[in-house]
């Protein structure tokens, strides 16, 4: 019998102002790809389907918005 894979848990962090989680759930989808920090880069490589993702906004109001799985 196969087990299952582990998922893994990851945060994205982006300021409201320039991309919101509202933002994200009218597009469906996004694809980060400004994204300047090597580090930050390969971990979005990273994700993948089912792993945990918590959505962070930065700036003035800080809050995760949203917990949930990658698609």
């Amino acid at each position: 019998m196969k087990k299952p894979a582990k998922s893994s848990y990851w945060m994205v962090k982006q300021e409201p102002e320039t991309y919101s989680w509202t933002d994200f759930v009218n597009d469906g989808r996004t694809d980060w790809s400004g994204v300047r920090n090597y580090q930050a880069r390969n971990n979005l490589r990273e994700m993948k389907n089912g792993d945990r993702v918590l959505f962070y906004h930065s700036g003035k109001d800080k809050a995760v918005v949203w917990f949930g799985r990658s698609c």
